[in-house]
């Protein structure tokens, strides 16, 4: 497929909220794999689509959340609490594993200019004891 014929983002989208929308309450999720095989939106993985539903949350209608069960529009305020609370412990350990990241890069001699990461002064001491 040649990307004039590739469909867009939006049609994408679209194909995967006519799925999604009939998918109220975490009983009814439907998982990304399933999405893929009934939209044909990315690989039976349903890597494509889970990029397609991060990149479209702003434009769905409702909330999307997603469970180890797959996605869905949460109905009862469990779920919403249940979702957020999983989004706040998923931001918490990335948080987490940025700060040692940086940590570690400083110690090894790495300095941080904006975003930029700034060489030691002597590289052969990066793995020294």
């Amino acid at each position: 497929m040649t990307t004039a014929e590739a469909p867009s983002r939006t049609e994408e989208a679209r194909r995967i909220w006519h799925v999604l929308a009939s998918r109220r309450g975490e009983e009814r999720a439907v998982t990304a794999s399933e999405i893929a095989r009934r939209t044909g939106v990315g690989d039976s993985a349903g890597t494509g689509v889970r990029a397609v539903i991060a990149e479209a949350l702003e434009f769905f209608p409702h909330p999307v959340a997603a469970s180890s069960k797959g996605y869905f529009i949460p109905v009862r305020p469990e779920e919403f609490r249940h979702y957020d609370a999983t989004l706040c412990s998923r931001l918490r350990e990335v948080g987490r594993r940025l700060a040692v990241f940086r940590r570690k890069a400083e110690a090894a001699g790495y300095r941080r200019e904006g975003s930029d990461y700034l060489p030691p002064p002597r590289r052969d001491t990066l793995f020294a004891p």
